[in-house]
Formats: C-alpha cells, sequence, structure tokens
C-alpha cells in the first residue's frame, strides 16, 4: 500500500493562507489593467457657458445646478484654484468682458495628474497647419541660412471650436456677473453615492469573493472532514463498544490521534470482555453448588426445608438475571432502523396482566437498536410499573431531535434520594423488600445499560399525579434510516 502524505493543521492552514492571498493578489492585478481608470465628469466650456447665459428658454444641463446670489463667490481657499485660461474662455463665449467672469476648480492635484495622463487629448487643440518651408530672405546674408517661416493664423472657426470644446474636470465653480450686478452661479450637482465606478468595482469585489469561495470551501472541508469523522466515531463508540475502528485519515495529527483512539477501543472492548467472561464464570460455577444443595435440602425433612428452599430460588433467579444481564452486554446484535411503537404494542401485549398496560397515541418515532434488548428494556420498565403501581401508562414524544417513551405508574413511588440510587445493581427500595413483589435490583440496572449503549438513558422523576414515571431518552433517526416520515 502507498504510504499518504499528511500534512500537519499547521502546514494546512498556511497553505490555504498562500493560496487565498495568492488568488486575490491576482485578480487585484488583473482589475487593476482590466478595468479602466475612474475618469471624473467631464464638462465642456461650451456647456458651462450656456448654463450661465441660460435665461428660462430650452433645456438646463441637468448635471448642472444655477442659482443666483448677491455677492460674487468667496474667494479662493487651500482647495481651490482659479483657472485664468478657463476664465478666458468663458468670457469669450459668453461675449462680456473678462472681470464679469469668476471660476475655480478644486482639487488641483487631481485634475493635474488628469492632464498629464492623457485624458484631455479628445478635447485638444486642433493641429496646427504645416509651416512653410523655409527660404532665403531678399537681403539676409546667405551664410545665415534661410530664417525661420511666419506660422500661420490659426482659422476662427478651428479657434471656436476649441473654445468649446474645452474641457473642465471635475467640481467647479463658474460664475457670471448680471447687468443689475447680481451674480448667476453654476456648480456641478454632486456625484450619488455609489457611482457608476464605485459600482463597478463593488461588482468586481464581488465577483472575487465568489471565486475565491469555492478554493477555501475545499481546503476547509479538507481540514474539517477527518475532524468530523474522528467525532463521530467517538460518539459511535460510545454508543457501542463493538462499533468498528475509526479510519486513519486526514492531517498527521487526527491520524494519530485516531490510532490511539483505536488502540483504546479494542483496549476497553477487551476490558468488558473480560468482566462479562469473569462474571459469568463465576455465576456459572456458582449453580452447581446450589444445584447440591437443592437436592441435599430437599431430601432432609427438616422444618426449615421451605425458608431454604425460598433463599434458594431467590439466589437462583439473581444468578439467572446476572448471566442475562452479562449475556446481554457481551454479545454484540444487529442493530436496525425500529418504530418505537411497533416495539411498545409487543411489550404491552406481553405484559402480565396486559389490561394493566395502556399505550397512547403518539407520533411514528424510528430509532437504530437492537430489538431484542429493547423489548427487554421497556419490559423491565412496564413490569415494574404493573407490580409497583398496578398499572402502566406509556407514551412517545418528540423533544430536541430526541424520542422520549415515558413509562407512568400511580403507585406509591420513590423519595427524591432513591431516584438514582435504584439504578444501583442489586439495591431494591423498601417497598420491594419481599418475597411476593420484590426483584432481585437488576432490572433498572439493565434497562439504563441498555439505553445508554443505544446513546441514550434512562431516568426517574415523580409523577405529576402521583406515582412515578420513567423517561427513555433514544436518539431519533434520519428518513434514510427507515422513516417514512419525519416526526413532526
Amino acid at each position: 500500500m502507498k504510504p499518504t502524505l499528511r500534512l500537519p493543521f499547521l502546514a494546512q492552514v498556511l497553505i490555504l493562507l498562500a493560496v487565498t492571498v495568492f488568488a486575490v493578489q491576482v485578480m487585484t492585478v488583473v482589475m487593476i489593467g482590466l478595468l479602466p481608470r475612474p475618469r471624473p465628469t467631464t464638462y465642456r466650456a461650451r456647456d458651462v457657458a450656456a448654463a450661465l447665459a441660460w435665461n428660462g428658454a430650452g433645456r438646463l444641463d441637468p448635471r448642472m445646478i444655477r442659482l443666483e446670489q448677491a455677492s460674487a463667490p468667496a474667494p479662493a481657499n487651500d482647495v481651490r484654484f482659479e483657472a485664468p485660461a478657463t476664465r478666458r474662455i468663458l468670457a469669450e463665449l459668453l461675449s462680456v468682458p473678462e472681470s464679469r467672469v469668476w471660476f475655480s476648480l478644486q482639487n488641483r492635484r487631481r485634475t493635474r495628474a488628469i492632464l498629464n495622463n492623457g485624458l484631455s487629448s479628445p478635447f485638444a487643440p486642433p493641429p496646427r497647419p504645416a509651416a512653410a518651408p523655409r527660404t532665403q530672405r531678399p537681403g539676409r546674408p546667405p551664410w545665415l541660412g534661410p530664417g525661420p517661416a511666419a506660422p500661420a493664423p490659426a482659422s476662427p472657426q478651428a479657434r471656436l471650436k476649441f473654445e468649446e470644446t474645452w474641457p473642465i474636470f471635475g467640481s467647479f465653480t463658474a460664475a457670471l456677473q448680471q447687468p443689475d450686478g447680481r451674480w448667476v452661479v453654476v456648480h456641478p450637482k454632486p456625484e450619488p453615492f455609489p457611482n457608476a465606478d464605485q459600482r463597478r468595482i463593488v461588482l468586481w469585489l464581488f465577483g472575487c469573493v465568489l471565486l475565491v469561495i469555492p478554493i477555501a470551501y475545499v481546503f476547509a472541508r479538507r481540514i474539517t472532514a477527518p475532524i468530523l469523522n474522528f467525532a463521530q466515531a467517538a460518539e459511535a463508540l460510545g454508543r457501542d463498544p463493538n462499533a468498528p475502528p475509526s479510519d486513519i485519515e486526514g492531517p498527521a495529527e487526527i491520524a494519530r490521534a485516531a490510532k490511539a483512539f483505536n488502540l483504546m477501543q479494542s483496549r476497553v472492548r477487551a476490558l468488558i470482555e473480560d468482566r462479562t467472561a469473569m462474571l459469568g464464570a463465576i455465576s456459572h460455577d456458582l449453580r452447581t453448588p446450589l444445584a447440591r444443595i437443592r437436592f441435599r435440602v430437599e431430601r432432609d425433612p427438616v422444618a426449615s426445608r421451605a425458608a431454604i428452599l425460598q433463599d434458594l430460588r431467590q439466589m437462583e433467579q439473581m444468578l439467572s438475571q446476572v448471566l442475562t444481564f452479562v449475556r446481554g452486554a457481551s454479545e454484540a446484535n444487529e442493530r436496525v432502523p425500529l418504530e418505537l411503537r411497533s416495539v411498545l404494542e409487543c411489550v404491552v401485549d406481553g405484559a402480565l396482566p396486559p389490561e394493566r398496560a395502556r399505550l397512547e397515541d403518539g407520533p411514528p418515532l424510528y430509532v437504530r437498536g437492537d430489538p431484542l434488548e429493547l423489548t427487554r428494556l421497556f419490559s423491565n420498565l412496564v413490569d415494574n410499573a404493573i407490580k409497583y403501581g398496578n398499572s402502566a401508562v406509556i407514551r412517545l414524544k418528540v423533544d430536541a431531535g430526541v424520542a422520549m417513551v415515558e413509562v407512568s405508574d400511580d403507585g406509591p413511588g420513590l423519595k427524591p434520594e432513591e431516584l438514582e440510587k435504584v439504578f444501583a445493581p442489586f439495591y431494591r427500595a423498601d417497598a420491594s423488600r419481599n418475597s411476593v413483589r420484590g426483584g432481585v435490583g437488576l432490572g433498572l440496572s439493565v434497562a439504563r445499560s441498555i439505553a445508554r449503549s443505544h446513546g441514550g438513558d434512562v431516568n426517574l422523576s415523580p409523577g405529576e399525579g402521583g406515582g412515578l414515571t420513567a423517561v427513555v431518552s433514544l436518539p431519533l433517526q434520519l428518513l434514510a434510516e427507515g422513516a417514512r416520515e419525519l416526526p413532526a
């Protein structure tokens, strides 16, 4: 068998972090390379001039806010700077003196960065016409060579187009003084939050998260699955000492713990087998001298024969129950999905007398267990209820995913300090210490042992109207394990 490489937890966590960071960095680089840089809102000088000269006719640019005020805008501060070129272009477009126009920009550093990155290239002035070839001017000494050609003047149409398409980036404030001295101020509307660029970045980040989640899930599943399997194996051992050993898989730490766990399970199983074998041998060997004593007593016509025979019958009963208990603890029968109601119906039919046991209606509850052991468990509880309380009422309930079976009687009950003592082997309460009704004190011990071997428990509590109630809790099984429908 090829050895499996088992990485420790620390190594797997470090690999997960490294892969996640690498994936995030790759997606960030891709985002920077693919997504265009966010551009601020760009305005043209003609749009700003049209907003300043707007007289109510036509439609105002919806991106701008126009208002009137008595004084000129506030002077420039640390976040604004005046743009003389834009101010001059606006004055020319409005055909007013430059003194009646006021203009300032915000975020000078960002505006300069935009201009340096070439974002204003679509609004650049038209190229100048090619310069005329240099010729020798009359009267110019030949050794000086031809002089520079005179620049060709730009056409008025090109200059007008250049001024109209002059770009204005970001936030600005433009003002025009009216003939009455009032000022018309125009500035952009605040951008909504989030704007288009922010939404695009958020969507990209959300997509990156969706891409990283499957990678993280695969790694996390690989790390946590062995822990879950190990926990299920420990739970199975608590229910059944004869459960199969856990698989050795996962990280190095889990594999080492699984080996130790399997070794512990084998030792516990060996200890239980040795204990049960010893008890079985003792109980079996005691039967031989008891049989000889019975034979001799029956042949001895003394007055105490009846009392001695009664003691012998009680000892034989005790040994029979001990042997039954030992065999039940040592024999591992197959556990199958069962419906508790069918098991309880068999117990009620086998009660003596059967009319003193009643099974009330309840939801169909399905558990996994040994039919013989569960029948023995509920038979002990029902027999005790009939013996000491004259009747047994059985109810089925569900509480937090656990099947609850209540066996109630109307007897004298027990003292609070005896509710746990009666589960000890061979302990009998005062009410049962007689030869007619009393047992040997193993019924409740056997019932609790069977319930705990199935992952449940048995507890006693005083009844609401008197008497005693034995509550058996067993784990419910899933639909795939035999249930036709899940209980409500």
